[in-house]
């Protein structure tokens, strides 16, 4: 039965990456329609037995059958607040509706063996995790959607490249999942705020694969590991384009995750002087025609020989890197597993004790990021929150609760190349600061 609802699940959803799409085309008065995580359904409405509820029931040519109970709204013609969607096979859903008659937040499927899942919504696109329990309510699947479809479905989609083929008839394979096994040559930081892989396959043709890492893309978050320069790894993508060196160049500033860059380095990088100025001008307004920093950031992009070739660019869904035995359903808690996993980490409730050790204050947007220092380890860890009134806190002793969210990097200076990179840090959404 759960393979059913996932099969029409993946189904209806795939349908909202084409917006307004319509199951059934018949338009006739006597119609009304409902979207249902993007999918727009006709049939019709009547009264429910308890005299205050509607019934929506699918004309009979809808490829899915269902029924939706709830309160109609005669004004906006929608449904809205709690509602139940009760499906032909015997399976139940609970579900509401914004003023919009989009469905909005936590989903419960419940199906007939007393097993159900959970998963979230916005705006009408699920997002997050699927979990499946057993009707003892022990967990016994997970899963995850990237723009409305499971990262399980991307997977078994995906279809292997021929290289030659791709490169000589790309346009025939924009936007669709691709898998990829090979080694990673080099990992790296872009302009657009996202981390870019080079992998080589095992015939030397080289490809390059980038996600957003910052933060979280609820709709989008690519369940990428931390990577090192030689890890094997099997990634599906979803083909972009051709990257032309002639067309158009990529501006790509080197990389290093958090777990692996000493603190009191850290620390040494902060205090120098170039690296704050450095940063001052960074967080300039219109400083596109300063001609230190523009040589600085010229000076600070990494020339690769392979990327100065043609190559294809893949936007990252999700890889599996042999080595690395992290289990989503049992996972450890440890900082360098939210470390080399943070994907299988976000909206993890966190609490944390510890000092900062760096501060970074943008009035436009009133968001205040903090490095601080985990109390008693060399653990750091991005903190962000608004903050409406800013004074400084540096070097002061934190208690910080909230949830994981992916991942921060933060600018860091190396002195003996006189250039900027990037150090990766996992991230805490603050709910709650306190001295």
């Amino acid at each position: 039965m759960k393979n059913k609802f996932f099969k029409f699940l993946a189904l209806s959803l795939a349908a909202t990456l084409l917006p307004g799409t319509t199951v059934c085309a018949d338009d006739s008065s006597d119609y009304v329609h409902v979207d249902v995580f993007g999918s727009v359904y006709y049939g019709t409405l009547t009264t429910a037995k308890d005299g205050k509820n509607s019934v929506f029931t699918t004309v009979p040519e809808s490829d899915n059958q269902f029924t939706i109970t709830g309160k109609w709204d005669t004004n906006t013609s929608a449904f809205t607040q709690d509602c139940t969607i009760a499906y032909s096979d015997g399976s139940s859903q609970s579900i509401e509706y914004n003023k919009k008659g989009l469905i909005q937040g936590d989903i419960r499927t419940d199906f007939p063996d007393s097993s159900y899942q959970t998963f979230s919504a916005a705006s009408g696109k699920p997002y997050k995790a699927l979990r499946t329990f057993s009707s003892s309510d022990e967990l016994t699947a997970i899963d995850w959607y990237y723009k409305c479809t499971l990262m399980s479905t991307w997977k078994s989609d995906a279809d292997t490249v021929d290289y030659d083929t791709l490169m000589e008839t790309p346009y025939e394979y924009i936007d669709l999942p691709f898998t990829v096994k090979g080694t990673v040559e080099a990992i790296y930081e872009d302009s657009n705020n996202h981390t870019d892989i080079k992998l080589k396959d095992d015939d030397g043709n080289v490809y390059l694969f980038y996600y957003q890492s910052e933060d979280v893309n609820n709709f989008a978050s690519a369940n990428i590991p931390s990577l090192s320069e030689g890890d094997r790894l099997s990634i599906t993508g979803i083909f972009s384009n051709i990257q032309n060196p002639e067309d158009s160049t990529l501006h790509l500033y080197e990389h290093m995750s958090g777990s692996d860059y000493n603190l009191d380095s850290l620390k040494k990088d902060i205090q120098n002087n170039d690296f704050i100025e450095a940063m001052d001008k960074l967080s300039q307004k219109d400083t596109e025609n300063d001609e230190t920093l523009s040589a600085l950031l010229k000076m600070s992009e990494v020339n690769d020989p392979d990327l100065e070739k043609i190559f294809p660019i893949f936007n990252s869904v999700t890889a599996d890197v042999i080595g690395n035995d992290c289990d989503p359903m049992n996972l450890q808690n440890t900082y360098q597993e939210i470390c080399d996993n943070p994907f299988y980490y976000i909206d993890t409730d966190i609490s944390l004790d510890g000092t900062v050790v760096y501060e970074n204050f943008d009035a436009d947007s009133s968001k205040l990021t903090l490095l601080v220092n985990e109390k008693g380890t060399s653990n750091v860890y991005a903190v962000t929150y608004k903050a409406e009134n800013f004074n400084s806190i540096l070097n002061k002793k934190l208690h910080i609760t909230g949830k994981l969210s992916n991942t921060h990097r933060v600018p860091y200076y190396n002195d003996e190349t006189k250039s900027l990179g990037y150090v990766i840090y996992p991230l805490i959404s603050a709910t709650e600061v306190t001295e």
